[in-house]
């Protein structure tokens, strides 16, 4: 079943490049006008599982009601939310034999899958997706081009963000200018949330009070919030430069819920 959560327009919608973020349980749409550094709209939609066979409907679905996926665009940009990832030093200049052995060794061997990559600073940031998603997405955006999706926003040498999304968050740690982590994973509930950030803190040495930005499908007055800031007391909201947005109809949502998006502006 889909869902719109929200949507924001700005007057002038011409000339426009197109992103749209699918993970398993959303799709987020958005676009900038071409050489601006801008959202100019914004929509996010909830939805449920889907498959290859079942992609198109999704889409098609969507698009009843949705104005940014009607747009002419000059070009569309499909990023994909995984919990497979990798990230790998540039340095090693992988190659896809490399790719494939190294997701092999993390996530088992799986002959149906291929792999999205991007470069971001010294790093190769991969991913992947079932050959037949891939191929089904294909067909319905044939020109798209297909990557990553990629929250990392830089703020500042030591950081910490959690950014979430309907049954996943991503978290990403920054220590002395250096990528140090980056993964997806999904969660059934507040507590499983919690176990893994903390796990991940023991595992990286880093402490409890240590700053923790969050952003995107996530309120300050929920469960979650309110369980995680118990135990992190440096979790606060992110925020984001109202420069970035074309209409003031943004400043009616909370400014973290686009944080995640902004490295795609840069």
């Amino acid at each position: 079943m889909l869902q719109k959560t929200y949507s924001i327009y700005s007057d002038d919608l011409t000339n426009q490049q197109l992103y749209i973020e699918v993970g398993k349980n959303h799709l987020a749409c958005w676009c900038r006008q071409a050489e601006e550094k801008k959202f100019a709209a914004f929509e996010f939609f909830q939805c449920g599982d889907y498959d290859a066979s079942t992609f198109e409907s999704l889409i098609n679905q969507s698009k009843l009601h949705s104005k940014l996926l009607m747009l002419d665009v000059s070009d569309t940009t499909l990023l994909w939310v995984s919990d497979k990832k990798l990230v790998i030093p540039a340095e090693l200049n992988a190659d896809e034999n490399f790719i494939k052995d190294y997701f092999g060794l993390i996530y088992g061997i799986n002959d149906d899958e291929k792999f999205l990559t991007r470069n971001y600073e010294d790093y190769l940031i991969v991913t992947s997706i079932e050959k037949y998603l891939y191929n089904a997405a294909h067909n319905v955006f044939p020109k798209a081009s297909m990557l990553p999706s990629c929250q990392i926003v830089r703020i500042q040498d030591n950081i910490v963000q959690l950014f979430f999304y309907p049954n996943y968050f991503s978290i990403i740690i920054y220590r002395e200018s250096k990528l140090q982590f980056f993964q997806t994973k999904y969660y059934n509930n507040s507590e499983e949330v919690l176990y893994a950030v903390l796990n991940i803190f023991q595992q990286y040495e880093i402490e409890k009070n240590a700053e923790i930005i969050t952003g995107g499908f996530i309120n300050e007055h929920s469960k979650l919030y309110e369980l995680l800031h118990q135990y992190l007391e440096g979790l606060v909201p992110g925020t984001v430069d109202e420069a970035l947005f074309v209409s003031p109809e943004f400043s009616d949502y909370p400014a973290h819920y686009f944080l995640p998006y902004t490295n795609y502006l840069l």
